[in-house]
């Protein structure tokens, strides 16, 4: 597949989902859970198809760009309308949510939006540290409720808050909320804009008052350390706010930011123009530690690629997982959300006591020129054998040859937006090994590929880019998997 064909087969994908989504954009808010199926590759508006971008880097008229802010941010914000209610018990621990109202006024204008803070019942009885997450267009809370896990964050002692931001979908967090205001405008939640305003003032402003305000500290008592996640659309949204702090003179608000499957320049027409994230990237400083969760997607689709460059810069991380999805599903199962999970306590770790993270791990660079065999354009992404994606983290299945592993793939069914996101597999377990001196399958048992699986597991756990506690399922599924048993592999 050439480049242009591959970027066609993007935009067709783009038209498709629209049509579904606007036949049912009135019950958009039921299907929050797909939203980790869609991740950022959606349509600005219902009612206009896709058209291919142009060939001029210049923003086109009809593309809304976002207001370059003033140097000086009002800084006036307060909690209002606060309830609460239990949350649940994590590891002896009962915590509350927290909800209500942050308003104030930033450089945009006034603004009243919906916030979340859930925190140990008893203030100070968690670790000193609260996990701020921008909530992602379709799928919320995706950080805290699907890749990171309740168990894991407040079973460890953290806090959580989100605040809306946005009129994009769950970007307002609350879509049900009313006497919502953003940018000194009636805001107008309850409905996918993937052009309405952004304002990532609200978010810097917010993790602000966690520490300052004497409300968020009767509910989260001495704040000692904040850390931000944000997943593809909101990765881009903290970078912005990352971007956005330093430019203006001040330094970001976070200890720690974990940005998954980021992507850089997404080829995807229709979407709200960021003021800091054009040209080729940068890392910056005054932005605390930032580690870069990448699949192999991202580079494909995107510019992630570019990220490489923090590589070495003192305070960042980068890793790229070979052959893993943007999204992980049944068609390219390969569990990238595991190894963000280890990678976030290992962050906190490098904050909390100056423990250094795993070294940056990526991909192998193809030579300049080189058309990538899964693709047909060039990506820079080297293959092995299998075409497998060679270097970067490499999951259990993919180091044992399991399968060949593709990132993305338009043209799997089903068609459309997931394929592009989630990706395809080919089966290999009955498939000699490259280079083998036979056509012998190359897991001669079962045994040997349950036992290969758990060799890597156990790297995976050294290395620390798996945590014990998700070792045993991965070893499980092996296990309770047909690889190399008897009669599998007959023609």
């Amino acid at each position: 597949m050439t480049t242009t064909s591959f970027k066609e087969a993007i935009l067709k994908s783009f038209n498709l989902i629209q049509a579904v989504r606007c036949a049912s954009v009135q019950r958009w808010h039921r299907f929050a859970l797909v939203g980790l199926w869609l991740g950022t590759l959606t349509v600005a508006a219902c009612g206009n198809h896709v058209q291919a971008p142009p060939e001029s880097e210049d923003i086109p008229a009809d593309i809304p760009t976002r207001v370059e802010p003033p140097s000086v941010i009002p800084s006036f914000a307060t909690f209002v309308d606060g309830v609460s209610a239990p949350f649940g018990t994590f590891n002896g621990i009962p915590y509350n949510r927290y909800t209500g109202f942050f308003e104030g006024v930033t450089s945009l204008g006034a603004f009243r939006m919906p916030y979340e803070i859930v925190a140990p019942s008893e203030p100070g009885s968690g670790n000193g540290t609260v996990l701020v997450e921008p909530p992602h267009f379709l799928s919320g809370a995706a950080g805290r409720d699907f890749v990171l896990g309740r168990d894991l964050l407040f079973g460890s002692g953290f806090s959580y808050a989100a605040v809306g931001f946005g009129e994009n979908g769950f970007n307002i967090l609350d879509p049900t909320a009313s006497g919502l205001m953003l940018a000194g405008q009636p805001a107008n939640p309850g409905f996918p804009n993937f052009t309405g305003t952004l304002d990532e003032e609200i978010i810097v402003q917010f993790t602000e008052a966690l520490a300052t305000q004497a409300f968020a500290a009767d509910i989260l008592g001495e704040v000692d350390r904040r850390h931000a996640y944000g997943i593809s659309q909101t990765a881009s949204v903290l970078m912005e706010v990352q971007r956005a702090v330093v430019a203006r003179g001040g330094a970001s608000p976070f200890d720690l930011t974990l940005l998954h499957v980021a992507g850089w320049h997404p080829p995807f027409p229709g979407q709200v123009r960021f003021d800091f994230l054009s040209g080729d990237f940068e890392p910056i400083g005054g932005v605390g530690r930032v580690l870069f969760v990448e699949s192999e997607t991202d580079q494909v689709v995107t510019d992630a690629e570019e990220f490489r460059r923090a590589v070495g810069v003192p305070g960042y991380r980068v890793y790229e997982l070979a052959g893993a999805a943007h999204l992980p599903t049944v068609t390219n199962p390969l569990d990238h959300f595991a190894v963000a999970r280890a990678l976030f306590v290992a962050g906190d770790a490098w904050v909390r006591a100056g423990v250094e993270p795993p070294p940056s791990t990526l991909i192998e660079t193809a030579p300049a020129g080189q058309i990538d065999p899964v693709y047909g354009f060039e990506t820079g992404i080297a293959r092995d054998g299998d075409l497998n994606a060679l270097g970067g983290v490499r999951l259990p299945d993919l180091a044992v040859g399991r399968a060949q592993f593709i990132a993305s793939d338009p043209t799997t069914p089903p068609p459309g937006l997931l394929a592009i996101l989630t990706g395809n597999m080919v089966d290999l377990a009955c498939e000699p090994a490259p280079d083998a001196p036979n056509d012998e399958p190359r897991f001669r048992n079962h045994g040997e590929y349950v036992s290969a699986i758990a060799e890597e597991v156990n790297e995976l756990e050294r290395e620390g880019f798996l945590l014990g506690a998700d070792a045993p399922a991965i070893k499980s599924q092996a296990a309770n998997s047909e690889v190399g048993k008897p009669g599998t592999c007959d023609s």
